[in-house]
């Protein structure tokens, strides 16, 4: 007989927890069930079960979503001096780098448009845009691009060690696809992918030094103020006090 008013005490005592402990407390969370009653300050394994028995019964259950992370935002001033191409330029880069990419991936991605720089002058006459595209953040886009004035895809440029149906679908877009590969496993990579790229005839593939794509990393600052030079198929990079040798690898 006395079940009633103590399943009501309980729930006032959730209730009161709830409305307010619920904002500060990560392990809370509020769901609104079938009735239209807001049930606020269940434990969330509690609230994760509710949800999945109102769901069974057509009820519409909510949950608090997670926090996205957020890219970390980098500044580059990238002073080129092709000396190979006859290239001299500088160019101010801001980089995204996704929670997930590491400095050592996000400065190929400098290099990768370091090395290519030149074919601003020598594809597009100066009228172009060479610039990072979202990369790890959407499939849909390549780790650096050239584009020309009527945005089309001139050099998408994959960083790491990509999938080979990606490899081919992007063949497809641009004129020319250039895959620079990197760390330990590269060689793997390549060995098990190597056979199925053999028919695109615009594709080339870089393996980036271990030793230099890691050293690479060291001069990840938020701000940067570096240095490119290209002599003999050899980039220099520098930032004033510390410089590293990146001799590429043609793979194809």
């Amino acid at each position: 007989m006395q079940r009633a008013p103590l399943r009501r005490l309980w729930l006032k005592i959730h209730r009161w927890i709830g409305l307010t402990l619920g904002p500060v407390i990560p392990g809370y969370a509020t769901r609104i069930d079938n009735n239209g009653g807001k049930y606020v300050g269940q434990p969330r394994t509690v609230c994760l079960q509710a949800s999945a028995a109102s769901e069974a019964h057509g009820a519409r259950a909510y949950t608090r979503a997670p926090m996205a992370l957020k890219s970390t935002i980098f500044k580059a001033t990238l002073a080129v001096a092709d000396i190979d191409h006859g290239y001299y330029a500088d160019h101010a880069l801001t980089l995204a780098r996704h929670p997930s990419e590491t400095d050592e991936r996000m400065m190929i991605r400098l290099v990768a448009l370091a090395l290519n720089a030149h074919q601003l002058q020598d594809i597009c006459q100066g009228d172009g845009t060479l610039a990072f595209g979202a990369g790890l953040s959407n499939v849909e886009e390549p780790d650096v691009w050239l584009r020309d004035f009527t945005g089309e895809v001139k050099i998408w440029v994959e960083v790491g060690q990509p999938e080979d149906k990606p490899i081919i679908k992007a063949c497809g877009k641009a004129d020319e696809v250039i895959v620079y590969c990197f760390n330990h496993a590269a060689e793997i990579w390549w060995r098990g992918i190597e056979n199925k790229l053999t028919r695109p005839q615009n594709l080339k593939v870089y393996r980036v030094p271990t030793e230099a794509s890691q050293a690479l990393a060291a001069l990840a600052q938020r701000s940067m103020q570096l240095q490119a030079t290209i002599q003999e198929n050899t980039l220099t990079l520098g930032d004033g006090t510390n410089s590293i040798d990146v001799e590429l690898l043609r793979w194809k």
